[in-house]
Formats: structure tokens, sequence, C-alpha cells
């Protein structure tokens, strides 16, 4: 009976190259069978460059090379609800981990389970976030032995004491006061939810051990669907109407991006009225919609991971933001059999106008491009449009001021360089002379029809950017790294297991995670001790990880 399907159920019964495998995965044979691999492929059936997975010796978990994190079934599945053509966004991951593995056994489906919402007021209170249950101590600017006990915590990401000291008031050091309970004390984030002063949640973070592993999570009960991590240096946004003066508004995965963000740009870009805001994982767009309601007319900046997660969690920001009906998830192999899409193709359907669906490729990523075609696009064409030699014609003005990840950019830069290599005569080298004049035909033609495509892409992106609400600007970090902090360390990312290995690199941006296990409580987090039995892999394992 589903009724009786438990977490413990469905690892028993389901294995993590079943759960690979349904997101999309298929296993590289040339790897071997010590350590099997499951990798993801393109178009062309080529595997793609460094999305890979380990699975762990005990054959409970999985890993990727280039981080220090164990999944099993359930942890996966949390960490990459977009893998799944069961999610949609917003979705309680809880409910879609039962979807997932409810389908992969079999089972009736996840409706006739029984609902463990809380029903009573009692219930529901005892469910809220309780700052009570901690004790604090805080950063103090003129004290510095206040200050002292941050430095394990922020040395260890780089994070130097002015960038602590402008976001001073958004931190802390919570330490749990549980009796009986073992305690436990982490540097805290709190989370509110836009517009209100009350702390709904912690986001939290350990100091690394001697393998450079630190505890991520989030505090008991901590409302991670509508709360986030909101910080700036210069506005209380504790107090009201403090969001109307908000200009820029920059969305992380985790607090410790923000800050390097912060010392990474500090001296080169304007940071009066910014906000800070960190998700704490995998954002919903509860969270988008919540503070877009309040900081519609700023420019909002899409500072995600560099990973396909990060830019699939652009995308859904830039349709909250369009409020479009669309749902989104990345093509799996079973979609690809349907006839749906290739898997690990972007799949956007809409819930309106008869379903329809677009296919689009994630790599590599072009975000104007994606926004143009689901006409949801919002660049930042202020300089462009100051640049205008006559207001009343949209082509006068000075086309390398396009911003670079708007549609109209892209298309620009490949005219360029066309016509750069047209009249250079470089694409002419090594091609006879009787081939060359067919060439120049096909390329002038090529251009022309670019031409046209920029045309209406330049008038689109106008209007989106005249439209009512500011821009929105797609900025990860470096391609070279994962994300912000780890650009800020000079951590680059590690394309293959063997360049992680070999190195003996003890990465510092890694961490265990710690996995929820409430059922069908919706935003709600349990804090979980590092020693939980989720995380499978023993401290052998883990040594052993590094000698191979």
């Amino acid at each position: 009976m589903t009724d009786e399907l438990t977490y413990d159920d469905y690892k028993r019964r389901i294995s993590i190259r079943d759960i690979l495998k349904d997101a999309g995965y298929t296993f590289n044979k040339s790897d071997g069978m010590r350590y099997p691999t499951y990798s993801r492929k393109d178009s062309e059936g080529k595997n793609i460059k460094g999305d890979k997975f380990i699975i762990t010796a005990n054959g409970l978990c999985c890993f990727h090379p280039s981080e220090y994190k164990n999944y099993n079934i359930i942890g996966f599945i949390k960490a990459h609800p977009e893998m799944f053509s069961d999610y949609t966004p917003g979705m309680n991951l809880d409910l879609l981990v039962n979807k997932v593995c409810c389908r992969l056994l079999n089972e009736p489906t996840i409706q006739n389970r029984k609902s463990k919402q809380p029903t009573t007021p009692q219930e529901v209170k005892r469910k809220e976030f309780n700052m009570c249950a901690y004790t604090t101590k805080t950063w103090k600017e003129d004290d510095f032995e206040s200050q002292k006990p941050f430095y394990p915590y922020f040395s260890s990401r780089g994070i130097n004491r002015e960038t602590q000291r402008a976001f001073s008031a958004s931190f802390f050091i919570a330490t749990s006061v549980g009796y009986g309970k073992p305690q436990t004390r982490c540097l805290s984030f709190p989370m509110r939810i836009p517009g209100s002063p009350k702390i709904v949640g912690l986001e939290m973070r350990g100091i690394p051990n001697n393998q450079g592993i630190s505890f991520k999570g989030m505090a008991q009960n901590t409302n991670a669907t509508q709360g986030m991590w909101m910080a700036s240096p210069d506005n209380d946004i504790t107090k009201p109407g403090q969001f109307s003066s908000i200009r820029n508004v920059y969305w992380f995965e985790s607090a410790y991006d923000a800050m390097a963000f912060y010392q990474l740009k500090a001296n080169k870009e304007e940071m009066k009225n910014t906000l800070f805001v960190s998700t704490g994982g995998s954002p919903s767009m509860q969270q988008f919609r919540g503070l877009l309601e309040l900081t519609g007319k700023a420019s909002h900046h899409l500072c995600f991971d560099q990973d396909l997660a990060g830019r699939l969690y652009a995308i859904n920001f830039a349709i909250a933001r369009s409020q479009k009906e669309y749902i989104t998830h990345i093509a799996t192999l079973a979609d690809e059999q349907a006839g749906i899409a290739t898997a690990g193709q972007l799949v956007i359907e809409n819930r309106k106008d008869n379903g329809e669906r677009f296919t689009l490729n994630m790599d590599p990523f072009d975000f104007g491009r994606i926004c143009s075609v689901l006409d949801i696009n919002k660049p930042d064409m202020k300089d462009y449009l100051a640049s205008l030699k006559d207001k009343s014609a949209m082509k006068s003005g000075d086309f390398n001021l396009l911003p670079s990840d708007s549609f109209s950019g892209k298309l620009y830069s490949e005219m360029e360089s066309l016509s750069e290599a047209l009249h250079t005569g470089e694409i002419f080298y090594g091609v006879p002379p009787e081939q060359r004049k067919a060439i120049r035909e096909s390329c002038e033609k090529e251009y022309k029809e670019l031409y046209n495509v920029f045309t209406s892409a330049l008038i689109k992106d106008i209007r989106a950017f005249r439209s009512p609400g500011g821009s929105t600007v797609y900025q990860p970090c470096s391609p070279r790294f994962k994300d912000y902090n780890d650009q800020l360390q000079n951590i680059p990312k590690q394309d293959s297991e063997s360049a992680d290995l070999a190195s003996g690199k003890k990465q510092m941006t890694s961490e265990d995670i710690i996995e929820s296990s409430l059922d069908g409580i919706d935003g709600i987090y349990e804090e979980r001790s590092e020693s939980h039995e989720e995380e499978e892999a023993s401290d052998q394992e883990r040594k052993s990880r590094y000698r191979r």
C-alpha cells in the first residue's frame, strides 16, 4: 500500500543507479565497474563535460567529482528537482520525492497518500520556527573580541573583515539551547519573508573540519518556501518602506556567495541601495514573487551557480517576473523515448494556450535567447538608448552598447564577427579562387538573415526594457568557477574525477548535504546532526576517496 511507504522503504527498494537513470544519466562503461560513473549526453550522444556522478563504494550514494557532497536517493531528488519530469516550480520537494519514487516502484499515485500537513492550531504552532530556541553572538564593529569567534567561519571562505563589517547586521552565531539534546553552534543567516521583520528560519553553516567538510543546512522548522536571507549594507530592511529605495537586487543560492560577490565587486560596481538575497538553495516561485512585489521597479541580477540547476533557476525567475503560466523541467530519457525532447534539453510548457511546448538547448546556455523565444526577456538597454542619435529611430544607437546578455546583443556580435571575417578575407583562407564567389554570396545571404532577426530582436528588447519594472540581468560567476565564493578563492571547477582526486585537493567549498525527513510539510526543514544515518558514506569511505 502506498500509504505505508516511508523514506526508508524508498531507500531500501530503489537504488541510486535507478534515480540517476531516471534523471537522464547513462552508465559509462569505459570508466570500469570498480567506481561506476554516470553522465548525461548532449544532442549528439556525447557526454556533457563535467556533468558526471560517481557511485560510492557502498553503492548507496553518489557524488559529483568537483564537489564533496554525498547524495542518497532522497538527497539527489531534492538537490536536483529540475531533472525530473514530475517537478513543477515551487513544488514541495517531499511531494516530488514521493511522486518520483512511487512512479519508479509502480505504486498508486501519491494523491492517495494520507496528508501529514498539520491540521490543528496547536500542530501548526509547533511547526513554526522558534528563535527562542537559540542564543546568539553578534559581530560588533568596535569590539575585536566579539569578532574573533567568526574567524573560522569566514577565513575558510576567503571573506575579509571589511566584507564582514558591511554585512554584520545580517548574520550571527546561533547556539541551540534544547534541554537534553547536544548543542549545535553555527554561523547563521536569518531568513525573513519580504516586508516582514520576523525571522522565519536560519540558513546555517558550520566550521570546516580537517578534511574541509562543513555542515550546511537549515534550522529546525525554517520556512524556506517564502523566507530568504536579505541584506543591504546601507539599508535596514527590517524597517517599513525600505524596499522602495532598492535599485538593484542580487540573487544567490547562499549567503556566502553574496558576500563573496560584494568583496569581488565592491570597488567596481555601484552598491548603494542594493539588496543581496540568498534563497538558501533551490529557490521557490513564492520566494521570487514575494520579493518582486516589493522590488518590481528595481533591476534584478541573477547570480546563481554556474551549473545546470543555477541556469534553470535563472529561467524560472524570468518566468516569475513575466507572470506567465510556464512550467519547466530538464528532459529525461523517458521524455526522449516519448519523443518530447532530447535528454538534457530544457522543456517549457504553457499551462494556457493549449499547452504550447518549447524545447531548448541548455548547452551552450544563452539566457537572452531563451528569454526572447519565450517573450519574457527584460534586458538593461539604458546605455544603448542613451546613445540614440535619433530618438525615433531605434537602430540609430551604438550597437556596441547593447547588453551582452540580451538576444539582440548576441546577434550583433555574430553579425560583427561574420562581417569582419568577410571583409578581412579570413573566411577565404585556403579556399580555391573559383569557390570564393559562392562563399561570399552565401555569407552575404546569411548576414542579411541575421540582420533581419537582429532588427526584430532589438525592437523586442527595447519594448521589454520600456515596460513597467526594472531589467533582469543574468550575471553568474566566471565559467571557470561553480559559484562566486569559489571565484573569490580561485577554486576552479574540476571537469573530471581524475583531476580532482589526483590533486588531493580538499575543497573548502565542500559540504555534506543534510536532508529533511519531513513528508508533506511545505517548505519546512528539520535540522539534522552531521552523524545522521542519511550521510551513508562512512569516514573510511571519505578517506578512501582521496586515495583513489
